[in-house]
């Protein structure tokens, strides 16, 4: 189930282990750790992806692109819809060496209430 009326364990997680901010590589690695979730790094990806997407455009968290990370969240370009969809499908995104424009995940308001 998606949206807001259900979360999806992938939604659940990006939620509740972005701790209110965090990168795509940090969502990653945390996601990772434990073995009973997506067996590899490309079911991982896929996952989590669709869980941005759709944790994005239901309002509940918002990403941005920074060049240098950390920064204050002002400091970050919005990335959402079509381009959310697809730099959030590349691996390389989700990967510790990620390039040097690094998509970081922030809970919203509405985000935070479902917390």
């Amino acid at each position: 189930m998606t949206g807001i009326k259900g979360l999806t364990p992938a939604e659940y997680f990006v939620l509740h282990g972005s701790d209110g901010c965090a990168a795509l590589p940090e969502i990653l690695m945390t996601w990772m750790d434990n073995g009973d979730r997506s067996p590899s790094l490309e079911e991982a990806v896929r996952d989590l992806a669709r869980a941005i997407v759709s944790l994005e455009r239901d309002g509940l968290v918002e990403v941005r692109r920074f060049e240098l990370w950390p920064a204050g969240w002002d400091q970050g370009v919005r990335v959402t819809g079509e381009e959310l969809q697809e730099a959030s499908c590349q691996a390389s995104s989700w990967l510790p060496d990620a390039p040097a424009r690094l998509l970081v995940v922030g809970i919203t308001e509405i985000g935070g209430a479902w917390l």
